[in-house]
Order: C-alpha cells, then sequence, then structure tokens
C-alpha cells in the first residue's frame, strides 16, 4: 500500500479475490477448490493494510477511530450478509457453482469500479 497507491491495491485485490472467487466455480475435486480458496485469501489480504492507508491519508487525526471502527466492523458485517446472499444464490440458482460465479462477476465489478 505505501509502495503503490492504496486504491490501486484496494481495485486490485479486489479484481484477483473475484477472479479466484468465479473459478472455484470450476473445480473438481478438493485440491483445486483449496487452490482457489488459498489464493482467494491471498487476494484478500491487501485489504486491510490498503484501507488502514487510506484511513490515514484521508481522515482527519481526530476521526481516524471512526474510519478504523468502519473498516474493522465491515469485514465481520460483509461476511454475515455474505453468506447469507450466497445462501440466497444458491437456493436461487440450484447451484453452488453458479453462486460463486455470480459473485465472483459481481466482485471483479466492483474492483474495476473501485
Amino acid at each position: 500500500a505505501d509502495r503503490f497507491k492504496p486504491r490501486i491495491v484496494i481495485a486490485m485485490a479486489t479484481v484477483f479475490w473475484g477472479f479466484f472467487q468465479a473459478i472455484a466455480a470450476l473445480c473438481t475435486n478438493a485440491p483445486s477448490l483449496l487452490l482457489t480458496r488459498l489464493g482467494l485469501g491471498a487476494s484478500e489480504a491487501p485489504i486491510y493494510p490498503a484501507g488502514g492507508k487510506l484511513n490515514a491519508i484521508w481522515m482527519t487525526q481526530t476521526e481516524r477511530g471512526r474510519g478504523a471502527t468502519l473498516l474493522d466492523g465491515g469485514a465481520p458485517l460483509g461476511a454475515a450478509l455474505g453468506a447469507v446472499l450466497i445462501a440466497g444464490l444458491i437456493a436461487l440458482l440450484g447451484s453452488w457453482r453458479l453462486a460463486f460465479a455470480v459473485a465472483g462477476v459481481g466482485t471483479v465489478l466492483a474492483g474495476f469500479l473501485a
């Protein structure tokens, strides 16, 4: 995040995160699914440090606690809502594979927008 602009790091991490989410739909065995999940985790890893850097850049010193709280609170909230959304997609589409593909494509699009 220090070497590159944090906004670019977040955007690229989000694109790769979505890519690994989407290609998990193509997995046919446990090792390939494990590799895609490891790729997703590695892609997700820069989000917190880059978010912290953005917090330091964009927020005044007196507002940084609020920014950190939003960043730290958003992750578990996103996981909770994401689980409900993915379960809904699985029920709607009838396939975990399609749900992963839809979520992955949506995440890649969000990365491009970022």
